[in-house]
């Protein structure tokens, strides 16, 4: 049992640092390529970059996770 509330503590924490990472960074950049042109002979593509916003909120609940499983952990581990 003990392995299994090490693990259990293992993923609390990764879930409580990708929730702090979310609410200090919002919005993540990416890049993508399209295309613009595209006839028999010729492809012409361009590079975009676009945006994902996050809530915060969402961020939020990710933290309030990574707590709970980190408490379930502390009980399984009596």
């Amino acid at each position: 049992m003990r392995a299994e509330a090490l693990w259990l503590n293992i993923i609390g924490v990764l879930l409580i640092l990708v929730g702090l990472v979310i609410f200090a960074l919002p919005l993540v950049t990416y890049s993508t390529r399209e295309k613009v042109i595209h006839t028999n002979s010729v492809d012409v593509t361009a590079k975009r970059q676009k945006a994902l916003a996050i809530p915060r909120p969402l961020a939020l609940l990710i933290i309030a996770a990574g707590i709970a499983v980190i408490v379930v952990a502390a009980r399984k581990a009596r």
